[in-house]
């Protein structure tokens, strides 16, 4: 029996004898990971001459009653910025829900620059790119938690 394979193969792993448990153990451990059934989030917004984003910070609610951010959410107002939003807000929120530091995640951000030069924004405020003003926001709402 032969399978077509419509799209594009992104990972691959080897599967022997010796590890074959160890592979199915971690393919359940990671299928069963379920998102929470309530999440507590804000939103926040950066706004330039060009552009509006809506940035989500969801936070999950521990055991012992903190706070921790679960997933980021980003939305534009303009079409061609879908892609990089989508994988920036798709990226950090794997890296948060793996146990990821949202400090460092606004730290990474806060530094890249756009060569095409920076913005402000309404409030006057100078921003080197776009990103790094997610990451002003991240840093925000960790301050504010």
């Amino acid at each position: 029996m032969s399978i077509k394979i419509s799209n594009g193969i992104v990972k691959f792993e080897l599967v022997n004898e010796e590890n074959k448990s160890d592979f199915l153990q971690a393919t359940n451990e990671v299928a069963t990971q379920t998102r929470p059934e309530t999440l507590y989030g804000k939103t926040y917004e950066i706004k330039n001459q060009q552009q509006q984003l809506l940035l989500t910070i969801n936070d999950q609610t521990l055991a012992d009653g903190s706070n921790r951010p679960y997933e980021i959410l980003i939305h534009s107002n303009k079409a061609e910025d879908y892609s990089w939003t989508t994988a920036i807000a798709q990226l950090s929120s794997a890296l948060l829900q793996q146990g990821g530091d949202l400090a460092r995640i606004a730290d990474s951000l806060k530094v890249i620059f756009d060569p095409a030069g920076g913005f402000i924004d309404e409030s006057n405020q100078q921003h080197i790119s776009v990103l790094s003003a997610i990451g002003k926001l991240l840093e925000s709402h960790l301050k504010s938690a």
